[in-house]
């Protein structure tokens, strides 16, 4: 149970930081959406390949944030859930 409570005052503390960071980082993933390269489409003829290969590393990395800030929120939770049903 010691444990316990040294991880969650750990998670705890970094929580905030990693909110910010990844704050940060989907403002930089919707710029990247958003950029004016990706709204222009495709140049030409050979260029579909390209252009889709760049949005779908976009929409990759846009699940990837998600998926992290999933996971550590819902680490967060779990721990303060386990703490307090050990602590009853």
């Amino acid at each position: 149970m010691a444990n316990l409570k040294n991880e969650i005052a750990v998670r705890s503390q970094s929580f905030q930081a990693q909110t910010q960071l990844h704050y940060i980082k989907v403002i930089d993933w919707i710029v990247k959406l958003n950029s004016d390269v990706l709204k222009q489409g495709p140049k030409g003829v050979g260029d579909e390949s390209e252009y889709l290969g760049r949005l779908a590393k976009i929409i990759v990395d846009g699940i990837n944030l998600a998926v992290q800030i999933k996971r550590s929120t819902k680490t967060l939770m779990i721990l303060h859930e386990i703490c307090r049903v050990v602590l009853n």
